[in-house]
């Protein structure tokens, strides 16, 4: 029985959650915040890819992008959202 439903899920709830336990977070550097969130993820997907998953032969330019997509968009996104939402006060707009 496929259950990725429930990964979906999951991530939704825990996207959900994320600004507000970012505001419970005071005292802490944006970059400080992102380097643990990311780093929490990827030993908990690390775990679970390589007990469930067989990933598929790469060429050299698809690793290329993929790691291009999870720099800008996950690692620098992730920051700059943490960055401003600390420079607001995480007030809501």
């Amino acid at each position: 029985m496929n259950l990725s439903f429930i990964w979906i899920i999951f991530a939704g709830i825990v996207w959900g959650l994320d600004g507000l336990l970012r505001s419970q977070i005071t005292g802490v550097s944006p970059l400080t915040i992102v380097t643990v969130e990311h780093a929490i993820g990827f030993v908990i997907l690390a775990v679970i890819g390589m007990n469930h998953f067989r990933f598929p032969k790469l060429t050299p330019k698809a690793w290329f992008a993929l790691l291009g997509v999870a720099l800008f968009s996950g690692l620098i996104g992730t920051y700059a959202f943490t960055w401003a939402m600390a420079n607001v006060h995480f007030s809501s707009f």
